[in-house]
Formats: C-alpha cells, structure tokens, sequence
C-alpha cells in the first residue's frame, strides 16, 4: 500500500508541475528547479541506501529501483512537456 502511496504522490506532484507550467510559461523558472531538486533527493537518498549494505539487503534492490523511478518521474514530465509546449507554441 505505502508503494501505491509513492507512486501516486510522485504521479499527482508531475501533474500539478504541468498545470502551473499551462497556466504561466513563467513557471517554468521555479517548476524545473523543484523537479531537479526531486530528483536529486530521491536518487541521493538510494545512493546511500546501496551504500549501506544492511538496510539494502533488508529492502532489496527492487525498493532501491522504484525509489529511483518515482524520482525520475517529474524530471522527465517536465522535459517532456516542455519540449512539447516550446515545440508546438504558437505565439499569438
């Protein structure tokens, strides 16, 4: 249930990025940052799980993986998004 949790979390947060970033291109500026920083902490904190071999062998590498991919999640959506709106953007 917890993992279900992780994943919708990581699933309503990208889609709350993407709707400020429709509303304002100017939201761009704070939302890629929050996305990055997303990133880096979700991918820093495994990194220091594999480092610890105990709290690894307890989880697994599968709990290690999906951490990584919720991580990825709003990174990726932003990029998408915004190669998409910078690509198809008509200018009034």
């Amino acid at each position: 249930m917890q993992a279900l949790m992780i994943w919708l979390f990581a699933l309503i947060g990208a889609a709350v990025l993407v709707g400020l970033c429709r509303l304002s291109g100017w939201f761009y500026w704070l939302t890629i940052p929050v996305s990055l920083l997303w990133l880096i902490q979700i991918v820093g904190v495994c990194m220091i799980v594999v480092q610890n071999s105990a709290v690894c062998g307890k989880h697994g590498l599968g709990y290690i993986l999906q951490n990584v991919c919720v991580g990825v999640i709003p990174f990726v959506t932003m990029v998408v998004y915004g190669y998409y709106d910078f690509r198809h953007r008509r200018v009034p």
